[in-house]
């Protein structure tokens, strides 16, 4: 193959870092191969990086500069908006970047001396991820700029509803842009995210050829409502979960054999109780009228107010006490006249005593405004629960939440809305105040994801991997999920995860909605359509904990082993290696299994070589 397949500038401040961390990397993959040789069995069509001229691994592309979004410290600037680094609404990874547009225009939201060096008439790809939470479309241009002049690449149009989309830009570069910009002119609110950012060159020499490249080919994940579809809700669960123990849902069928997420409006009470709400999946048997007592996949959750609104709250109640702190003292100075005198004060006060009372009420006042706006951010909202589980189209399950970890009271605890209009024929809910004890109830407000691959014709794609077309023919495959060591389901959620497992063979899901493998017979297989056949495919990196042992194959029935460690520690990586297909096929199957006790998989980062048809 030839030695370079992407060519990815790389600022000079990171090279000496860069050349030693892949030094070091070589030792410690010598040691690796002596040490997982013998476990791996025919390793023929196996390679670790610099194994050989013939199986070089490219350099790992850098994503913005070298980190996987926003997850390092990277200087931010705006104008008539508010700009965070946000860990927890992460489209992916630890962090990503978060911009609040106000209702202004020249908004703007600057991420300084981000981007990688480019040359000069060089021809270029910009991509990234991204999503809005916005009443209306929300419309933003993506810019570069060198901090003297700007060039525009495009305008992007973001959906409201938090839908995660792909965007990418060709472009070819008259200088070096180190600063990414997004701006907006049309004057609407609303919060969107950005991360995953990814600046490539791309093997072509003119306009013509970067007008002949195929657009990016990328999977997406999609909503789809259990049968009912609403807009407004006007009823809610009242003061039910204000006791503990208790559990509500409803029964739905499936329109897609894999579930990926669930959606339930709810409006917190006071701070919501403490402790751990739980979404459990349940089956239930339609002709006995009877909800499973078998958690079929479960997921616990902490309802908090993201950081950027904990944030938003603490800078408001911030700016009223300064303001009424500095009036107070200009009230004292004389420079504001005092509250008229409205009440009646006894004949024996001083004027001294009743500026103090005065001033006891409009601290008393300040308190019941902060509170009135503290509540105003207690507003009913979507909760987005990655829960994840392959179903029977033919049969029926009950979803629901289950408050028995949660510590309540009549003034802590949520409200879950419904649909008061939707018939029984549509759904029923049921209700349960005793564990093992169910009854009707009503239709709640609540909507599954089902993932929906991108399609290129007949052939699919896996939601959130993007096939490129890079020039001269060479097409990369990409796929990542839970590198980041978020406690990410191995079944996946939103955008970037892997979701399809086939026949896999495990018991339960554990508190953060992972997967363990328990037993040396337990495993999880995933497919990956690359659409074109793959020439290698490149495993990145991979995240586990305790034991595992990763198996390759091309049909989904014959296996070969490719990766095994035992290390019986958390938190492990399978360093880069790269896996020559037996034949040329347009997928390819993964399996995981505990090589020895148990294991957790929780994230790989994989790429794949395709040939062109």
């Amino acid at each position: 193959m030839e030695k370079e397949t992407v060519k990815v500038s790389i600022k000079l401040e990171k090279f000496i870092r860069i050349v030693v961390v892949l030094l070091a990397g070589v030792l410690i993959i010598l040691a690796l191969n002596f040490i997982l040789k013998s476990n791996r069995g025919d390793n023929s069509s196996f390679s670790e990086l610099n194994d050989g001229e013939n199986e070089e691994i490219i350099l790992p592309l850098e994503e913005g500069v070298a980190d996987s979004g926003f997850e390092r410290n990277v200087k931010i600037t705006s104008s008539n908006a508010k700009i965070i680094i946000d860990s927890a609404n992460a489209i992916s990874g630890n962090k990503s970047l978060g911009i609040y547009f106000f209702e202004k225009s020249n908004a703007s939201a600057t991420v300084e001396d981000y981007l990688n060096e480019m040359d000069e008439n060089g021809f270029y790809r910009l991509s990234f991820w991204a999503v809005a939470d916005t009443e209306k479309n929300k419309k933003v241009e993506v810019n570069l700029s060198d901090g003297k002049s700007v060039k525009r690449l495009s305008e992007i149009v973001l959906a409201g509803g938090k839908k995660i989309k792909y965007y990418d830009f060709d472009f070819q570069a008259d200088k070096s842009y180190p600063d990414l910009v997004f701006s907006s002119e049309d004057e609407i609110e609303g919060q969107i995210w950005i991360d995953n950012v990814l600046l490539e060159k791309l093997n072509v020499n003119s306009m013509e050829e970067l007008n002949g490249l195929q657009t990016t080919i990328s999977g997406n994940t999609v909503v789809k409502n259990i049968g009912w579809a609403w807009e407004n809700s006007d009823e809610d669960s009242g003061d039910f979960f204000s006791e503990s123990g208790r559990a509500i849902g409803q029964v739905f069928k499936p329109a897609n054999d894999f579930l990926s997420g669930v959606v339930f409006k709810i409006q917190n009470v006071g701070q919501g109780g403490e402790g751990h709400y739980k979404v459990e999946l349940r089956e239930y048997n339609e002709t006995l009228g009877v909800v499973s007592s078998d958690v079929l996949a479960g997921y616990n959750i902490t309802d908090k107010h993201s950081l950027l609104v904990e944030e938003e709250i603490a800078e408001k109640e911030k700016q009223m006490k300064d303001a009424f702190n500095q009036r107070e003292k200009d009230i004292k100075a004389g420079l504001i006249e005092n509250d008229p005198t409205v009440d009646q004060y006894p004949p024996d006060y001083t004027q001294e005593k009743i500026d103090a009372e005065k001033a006891k009420k409009r601290k008393q006042k300040l308190d019941i405004e902060i509170v009135e706006m503290k509540n105003e951010y207690n507003e009913i909202k979507e909760i987005e629960i990655p829960i994840s589980a392959k179903l029977d189209p033919e049969k029926k399950y009950w979803i629901g939440i289950d408050n028995s970890k949660v510590k309540v009271d009549n003034k802590n605890y949520w409200k879950v809305f419904y649909d008061s209009q939707a018939g029984e024929e549509i759904n029923f809910g049921f209700i349960s105040e005793k564990p093992g004890e169910w009854k009707e109830f009503y239709t709640l407000w609540m909507k599954t994801f089902y993932p929906v691959h991108g399609y290129e014709g007949e052939a699919k794609i896996l939601s959130g991997a993007t096939i490129s077309d890079l020039g001269e023919g060479k097409l990369l495959y990409r796929y990542q999920f839970g590198i980041s060591g978020k406690n990410d389901s191995a079944l996946g959620f939103f955008g970037k995860k892997i979701y399809d497992m086939l026949n896999g063979q495990f018991e339960t899901i554990d508190f953060y909605g992972n997967y363990p493998l328990l037993k040396s017979d337990d495993y999880a297989i995933y497919r990956f359509d690359t659409l074109y056949p793959a020439k290698r495919i490149i495993i990145r990196e991979g995240v586990y904990h305790k034991n595992l042992m990763l198996e390759f194959s091309s049909d989904g029935e014959n296996w070969r082993e490719v990766f095994s460690d035992s290390p019986m520690e958390n938190g492990q990586k399978i360093n880069s290696f790269s896996i020559i297909p037996d034949a040329e096929k347009n997928v390819f199957y993964l399996r995981a299994r505990p090589e020895s006790e148990n294991s957790y998989f929780v994230g790989i980062s994989l790429e794949a070589e395709l040939l062109k048809n």
